[in-house]
Parts: C-alpha cells; structure tokens; sequence
C-alpha cells in the first residue's frame, strides 16, 4: 500500500513534504486496518533473514567481523558475499604480502590477519570524505598471485576522449588533469605519456599536464607493480 499526495490534475505539489504530509496519512490508515487486531501482517513467503556485513551491506563473508540483520528477496537478492574484508597473509620479517599458494618459506614465517581491501575508486570516494582506508602490504615480487592485483583506475582523462584547445587563450588556462585513485594496497605511483616518465611520484592529488596537439596514451603504474592506461586525442580549436 503507497499513499502519495499531489495537486488534483495529478501533478506534484512541491509544497507537500512526503514525511510531513503523506507519512501521518499512511500512519492514520495502518492504525485504522489494524485497530481490531494486535498482530502485524505476515512477511510474504519470499522475504527471508540474512547477515549482512556492517561495513560493505554485502551478505556477510567468512571474515566480516561485524554483521547485522537484513531482509531480502529470495531468489532475486543473489549478490555474492563481502569481497572487502579479505584474509591477508603477511611476511614476518619484511612485512610484504604473500600467496598462501606460494609460499617460499615455511608457514611459520607467516602470520595473517583480516584486512579491509577496497577497488580504487571507492577507496579514493572514501578518502575524499575523511574515512580512514588502511593500508595493504604490497606483495613480494616472488610471491604475487596471478589474479591478485587490484589495479588502480585513472579518473582523468577518460578513455578515448577528444581535448581541444583554443588559440588566443594562455596554455595555463587549458590544462589536462591527471588523475587516478589507488586501491587499498598501494600508496602512490608514476605516470607515463607515451612511454615517457612524466612526475617521479604522485599520490591521490591531482596533476596538470600541458600537451602539445597529437594522440597519447596514458599509463598509471602503482607502487605494487599494477598498471592502468588511457588513450586520448588533443587537438586545436580555432
């Protein structure tokens, strides 16, 4: 049951807030169905529970140390379980990060523990807003799974965009913003156009470029190893 208040041709009034006007409607006609009954309706057959994990909202996984109760569909809520919280296992002499499937040394010169390991771009929004995003070991050269690189992902230019610049107006004023945000495990990283070194190190601040007309293309290599590219065009404006 909806309840939903308007202008009587059916359009919105802006001035009728759902909360204040709508919400003591919805309320008033629940009380009204229920008065002769202290029951609340029964939850249809396809609603059920779940655990779900405090940090991520994702059906709780096997290290999610903080859960709460959910409801969900079923058959039709069928995402996977938190892929944020991951079992890390960590060198104990260097501190680096290691395959549990490749293993140079003997167990005890591991030790694991839960980490919180979030794709680039979410953990660069998260940064933006002050949350604190811990900071993954990078992996031993010798010790790096196949499919265990979280790439970074480079935010600007955008993949296959066209830049113009203007004649007549200051190459200060027509800038390329380079930007990329990190995964959890890496701190920083290099850029390169085409090929050529751009910056020695950059972090999650922003860096401006001043291309001349031509086609680039465009890499971020984080501290751990793993790589991002982006092809552009710049071209000229008269």
């Amino acid at each position: 049951m909806g309840v939903w208040l308007g202008n009587a041709d059916a359009s919105p009034s802006f001035k009728l807030v759902g909360i204040k006007a709508a919400a003591p409607v919805v309320i008033e006609i629940f009380n009204y169905l229920t008065k002769n009954r202290d029951v609340w309706f029964d939850p249809p057959a396809d609603i059920g529970e779940r655990k779900i994990c405090a940090v991520s909202g994702q059906p709780a996984g096997p290290y999610c140390k903080k859960t709460q109760e959910d409801i969900y569909i079923k058959g039709i809520n069928t995402e996977p379980a938190c892929a944020i919280h991951k079992k890390i296992y960590v060198n104990k002499k260097t501190g680096l990060r290691a395959n549990p499937g490749s293993f140079k040394l003997p167990d005890s010169a591991y030790r694991s523990y839960t980490a919180e390991i979030w794709p680039a771009d979410i953990a660069a929004y998260l940064k933006e807003r002050g949350r604190h995003i811990e900071t993954v070991p990078a992996y031993d050269p010798e010790e790096i799974p196949q499919d265990a690189a979280l790439k970074p992902k480079i935010t600007s230019p955008e993949n296959g965009g066209t830049y113009f610049i203007t004649e007549g107006i200051p190459e200060d004023f027509q800038k390329i913003a380079l930007k990329a945000s990190f995964a959890s495990g890496a701190t920083g990283g290099i850029w390169l156009l085409n090929g050529d070194a751009v910056n020695k190190q950059i972090t999650d601040n922003i860096l401006y470029i001043k291309p001349k007309p031509g086609s680039y293309k465009l890499t971020v290599q984080d501290d751990t190893g793993a790589s991002d590219s982006v092809s552009f065009k710049i071209m000229v404006k008269k």
